[in-house]
């Protein structure tokens, strides 16, 4: 193995706004295969592969100091391998919140169940983004320079939608079930149904309203005729309005009830 291909890019960026995972170099693999695709991120860039990557990760951090403890590994599925990405980027996809420390500079990454799944920084350079907290790179390879020469840049990624579908399409039924569990298929399912049947009881309730409103009204009419048929104009009383009261001026900062 050359030298530079032992090299990898250091920043794993947390980005809010990406629907996809992406790993700039082949050595962050632990499991790989060949496929071609392209995302968006700025602009069009070609994939080349797909695989999974484990990261060496912090998982909490110490209140008296301030530093990053505990090891684990947060292992990445269906990652996009694209050369030509900027950095490597954990899309919105996989955690479901953050949980901030020290002022929100660090933190927390949760996943669906609000379990840590990682701690991020920022780091002086680039201090727009969030970066997981890496122990060391994988085995036989170690950090190159960092790819930001400038925050004035976006790292949002998009894999769009027909490709998604096409890569669905090329596994076979359990791969594509697994790769659907992963991305939270089911859950979305579920959500889905729950809004179904509350548009079912919502509409339900609408004709209700409907059918009673008709019935009263059909009421009403009835009795008018009633009256007119007796010979009996109705006429009904209403009580003289009771004086306005003047308003009454607020000052600044005031609520009414407060004490």
């Amino acid at each position: 193995m050359a030298h530079r291909d032992r090299r990898l890019c250091p920043e794993w960026v947390i980005s809010n706004f990406s629907d996809v995972d992406v790993a700039k170099d082949r050595g962050w693999f632990v499991e790989y295969r060949p496929y071609s695709s392209f995302i968006h991120c700025g602009r069009r860039k070609e994939v080349i592969g797909i695989g999974t990557v484990e990261l060496p990760v912090m998982m909490s951090w110490h209140e008296g100091t301030g530093l990053s403890q505990g090891h684990g590994t947060l292992r990445l599925e269906y990652v996009l391998h694209c050369p030509d990405s900027l950095c490597n980027t954990i899309g919105s996809n996989i955690y479901s919140g953050m949980r901030s420390h020290d002022g929100g500079t660090s933190g927390v990454l949760l996943d669906r169940d609000e379990r840590v799944m990682a701690c991020y920084t920022t780091k002086p350079h680039i201090k727009h983004w969030w970066t997981v907290v890496l122990r060391n790179p994988p085995d036989g390879y170690f950090f190159g320079s960092s790819a930001f020469r400038s925050t004035d840049v976006s790292v949002d990624t998009s894999w769009p939608l027909d490709e998604r579908e096409k890569f669905e399409l090329s596994l076979e039924p359990q791969d594509r079930e697994n790769y659907l569990a992963y991305l939270g298929a089911e859950k979305v399912e579920e959500e889905t149904a729950t809004l179904s049947n509350d548009a079912t009881i919502r509409e339900t309730d609408h004709h209700t309203d409907d059918e009673n409103q008709n019935d009263g009204q059909e009421q009403a009419q009835d009795e008018g005729e009633d009256e007119e048929m007796g010979g009996i104009s109705a006429h009904v009383s209403q009580p003289d309005s009771a004086p306005s009261q003047p308003a009454v001026s607020q000052p600044p900062g005031h609520s009414s009830g407060s004490s």
